[in-house]
């Protein structure tokens, strides 16, 4: 009896020590191997700001009737505002990597041009049979830049308009056509 009730102590302890990982604590441990909603980081930017994250969310266009999808927003049913400007949606601007930046990128980002080509040429296709496509279904890893100040307050404006964050795109890990 008082062998069991020690294993059991000794159980308990180390558990304590190493602690147990709940699938939220993993989701915040680990980001880059863990699809975060776009609503799910817009509560946490500046925790990610500066790493490689992997977001589920739907690629919009710039305009209706445009082939550049640019923009990462919330997947409905979710839907979320932008943090620091609540009249406003969350998203997030998507650019890619110039030659200078692959150059000498920072830790951990891993340019996987095929998965951007499949995903632009997947884009074409689509828009091709349907140029009113509203979006995509997309799971993209890349580099995570929180903007430093909020949107402009009139008379100002923004001229290529407002994100709260940027993502640079190493990777696209699906793409979807609703």
């Amino acid at each position: 009896m008082k062998v069991g009730l020690s294993i059991l102590l000794i159980l308990a302890v180390v558990l304590l020590v190493i602690g147990i990982e709940t699938p939220e604590q993993s989701k915040v441990a680990n980001p880059q191997s863990n699809e975060m909603t776009v609503c799910y980081l817009m509560e946490r930017l500046k925790q990610y700001n500066g790493q490689i994250v992997t977001i589920k969310g739907t690629l919009l266009p710039i305009a209706k009737g445009q082939p550049y999808f640019t923009t990462l927003a919330p997947t409905p049913p979710e839907s979320c505002p932008a943090p620091g400007a609540s009249d406003r949606r969350a998203e997030i601007d998507l650019s890619y990597p110039d030659p200078y930046f692959l150059k000498n990128p920072p830790n951990g980002f891993q340019y996987d041009k095929n998965s951007i080509t499949q995903a632009e040429d997947k884009i074409t296709q689509v828009f091709r049979r349907n140029p009113n496509v509203s979006g995509f279904l997309v799971v993209v890893q890349g580099l995570l830049h929180v903007a430093e100040k909020g949107p402009a307050v009139p008379p100002d404006y923004d001229r290529h308009g407002w994100y709260p964050a940027s993502l640079k795109v190493q990777s696209y890990k699906s793409i979807v056509e609703p």
